[in-house]
């Protein structure tokens, strides 16, 4: 009886108000927002009465304000500039024309340039034109002293190919570092002939001090008697001499040398050395110090050659018979080896392949050389909330028409000044410049090495064991792209599954127990299709 009788003023309440709705159309935007319509002492509930009054036209259009949204989420990606990763990490060849036939050669193509690259850059000039020993071709092809080089990444046109080539030259680093060494030898030479020769002298009273008429003393050379223990003196100088080979004797100081020969004059009048044996030591000396001036001095020519234009001429004819269009080399010098896996991953395998080696020992050596940025973690992992930059111009105006621009109190000219940075008067153009060059830099992506991850497998145990099969795993910081991973930030990827941030190379080689092969990463950080916020010219 309860429930009949509610619902009979249920029935009853309805009919009211749907009679008053009818009279007056207001009521219906009323409903929509009135919270309580009825008080009811049973406690109805709001929503059942709302939906009970409100039509389902008002229902599908009300807008539901309450929807879930991310934390970080990005407003407006308009005037960002975005930033693409270079083709060459996904693409060793990427040709703008179209040629069927041509395309299916390019996998034997890369392989025979390889080769030729290779042979360029390891040609050395007869033993016998140098007039020093054979080294045979193995131990040629195993020494670290040449220059190494990255597999070649090609952009193809029609009419000309370009061939970017990241070499390291560690054969003009170890020819200067040997006449480093020597240029320090020769000083010790000199401070023995000033000094440690003067004291022997002076202890034996050859010098001896003679009084002037103004009270000056000048002293005088006269010869005493000498012992023979001298002759270990003359020893020392003779294994510094012949010992290490004194380059930079002649080529930077040439006193040295006079020095040199004044001091065994004067011992051939003491009757230490005969008039005979001065004079061969002198000849061979002089003979030794030309001969390895000369030998390296056509070397560093020789390294300096390969990277102008009269030796890359002959090798870019050889090239262009293979494509038939022209070649334009793009040669980038690393100073270190991390920054390329190729490189990286080459040398590397070479110190591996020698007998009685410790892998470990040389990965850990390997990794070192990667010097990472201090920075804090914490917040460089932090999520980033992004938000509308208001700086930029397509987002300052509602249009990009001049009209729209025109019509503020701002004037164009003054508008891009600031904004864009240009140069407007000579006196402001080293403040420019360093501008420029920031922006510039900071627009590059990847600049700094966030890790770097190295792989060992296959045969390196020695010979007769049963454990033939090693497999080592070494790392250096980390391989994730932080934007995409921790930030929150868009990231443009790859074909398939690798990533932009990350450089990968395989290397292999055999020993006498078997082949094995070693792997390279390296990630880069500082990735972000957010560009830094435009610098000011005119803020001072």
């Amino acid at each position: 009886m309860i429930k009949i009788n509610f619902l009979t003023k249920l029935i009853k309440i309805i009919t009211i108000v749907k009679n008053k709705m009818k009279k007056n159309q207001n009521l219906i935007k009323k409903a929509s927002t009135q919270s309580n319509l009825i008080n009811s002492s049973r406690g109805v509930k709001e929503s059942t009465i709302k939906d009970m009054i409100i039509p389902n036209i008002f229902k599908q259009n009300v807008k539901n304000n309450l929807k879930l949204r991310p934390f970080n989420e990005i407003i407006s990606d308009v005037g960002d500039i975005q930033y693409f990763p270079a083709w060459a990490k996904e693409w060793r060849n990427s040709v703008y024309h179209y040629n069927s036939n041509l395309i299916k050669n390019f996998p034997i193509y890369d392989i025979n340039i390889v080769k030729i690259i290779k042979v360029y850059f390891d040609t050395y000039f007869n033993h016998k034109f140098l007039k020093y020993k054979h080294i045979l071709t193995r131990k040629r092809r195993l020494s670290f002293n040449k220059i190494f080089f990255a597999r070649p990444e090609i952009k193809h046109t029609n009419s000309k190919a370009i061939i970017t080539l990241y070499t390291f030259n560690r054969e003009k680093v170890a020819l200067l570092k040997k006449i480093k060494i020597l240029s320090n030898l020769t000083k010790q030479l000199l401070c023995l002939l000033k000094t440690r020769g003067y004291f022997i002298f002076r202890k034996k009273k050859i010098f001896k001090s003679k009084t002037r008429k103004n009270g000056q003393r000048k002293l005088e050379l006269r010869w005493g008697n000498v012992r023979v223990y001298c002759m270990g003196f003359l020893k020392k100088i003779e294994k510094i001499f012949f010992k290490f080979n004194m380059i930079s004797l002649i080529m930077k100081d040439g006193k040295v040398l006079k020095d040199y020969y004044a001091y065994f004059s004067a011992l051939k009048t003491s009757k230490i050395k005969a008039n005979k044996e001065t004079n061969k030591w002198v000849k061979i000396l002089l003979k030794r110090e030309f001969r390895l001036l000369r030998k390296y001095k056509f070397k560093l020519n020789l390294n300096k050659y390969k990277f102008e234009e009269k030796f890359l001429y002959r090798l870019s004819n050889v090239i262009s018979k293979i494509y038939n269009k022209q070649i334009e080399f793009n040669i980038v010098n690393l100073k270190n080896i991390v920054f390329n896996t190729d490189l990286f991953t080459e040398i590397s395998t070479k110190k591996i392949k020698k007998r009685n080696t410790k892998v470990l020992k040389i990965m850990n050596i390997m990794l070192n050389k990667a010097k990472l940025p201090r920075v804090n973690r914490i917040h460089e992992k932090g999520r980033i909330v992004k938000k509308v930059n208001l700086n930029l111009v397509e987002n300052k105006y509602r249009t990009l028409n001049l009209k729209d621009i025109l019509t503020s109190k701002l004037n164009l000219d003054k508008l891009l000044t600031k904004l864009y940075t240009s140069v407007v008067n000579d006196e402001f153009l080293p403040r420019v410049k360093a501008n420029l060059n920031n922006i510039v830099f900071n627009g590059i992506k990847y600049k700094n090495m966030a890790g770097i991850r190295m792989e060992v497998k296959g045969r390196l145990t020695p010979r007769y064991r049963a454990d033939r099969s090693v497999y080592r795993l070494r790392w250096k910081g980390g391989l994730k792209n932080i934007d995409s991973s921790y930030k929150g930030l868009s990231v443009r990827k790859y074909r398939g599954h690798i990533n932009p941030n990350v450089g990968y190379s395989i290397f292999s080689s055999k020993r006498r127990v078997g082949a094995f092969a070693v792997k390279g990463w390296m990630s880069g950080k500082s990735y972000s299709t957010v560009s830094n916020n435009r610098m000011d010219l005119t803020a001072s």
